[in-house]
């Protein structure tokens, strides 16, 4: 299955290690955005023009793989960027798997991002986030649901 991994910027490490595991269970990464030339291309040392068409070439990417993706894992609640490629994804009816840590999580409806309530959207809430239990959660919880997902 092709998958896209999302995270907030500042979690981008345990995105590329959920792609490692993910892709040791036999998945596809679309994309991987937490990559080096990333981080290398991501507006250091640019003009404020040539900055700004980083911007929207990598939007632009990230919004491709998404597309090109048959589902997404986002973790954590992700924030700018991660809500966008949620929206992105769930515009095109794709399923999405949400490992929330407990910290993340607002316990109140009217508090929660709609979208994490969307039905295409699966939540699985962890404790907290660490390798451990990211891994964990991605071979016995979220592989189970992507496979289940290919099989409907």
């Amino acid at each position: 299955m092709k998958i896209y991994v999302s995270s907030s910027f500042h979690d981008r490490e345990y995105a590329k290690f959920a792609s490692e595991v993910l892709r040791g269970l036999g998945h596809t990464i679309t994309y991987e955005w937490w990559s080096a030339e990333y981080n290398v291309t991501h507006g250091e040392n640019l003009s404020a023009e040539d900055n700004l068409k980083q911007r929207q070439l990598l939007a632009a990417c990230e919004i491709n793989a998404v597309v090109a993706a048959d589902a997404v894992v986002q973790i954590g609640g992700g924030r700018r960027g991660a809500a966008a490629e949620l929206g992105a994804c769930l515009s095109h009816g794709k399923q999405a798997v949400l490992v929330l840590p407990e910290s993340e999580m607002i316990h109140h409806p009217a508090d929660t991002s709609v979208f994490w309530l969307h039905p295409c959207a699966k939540i699985v809430k962890v404790s907290y986030l660490d390798n451990p239990t990211l891994n964990r959660v991605l071979n016995f919880v979220v592989h189970p649901v992507l496979v289940g997902m290919t099989q409907l």
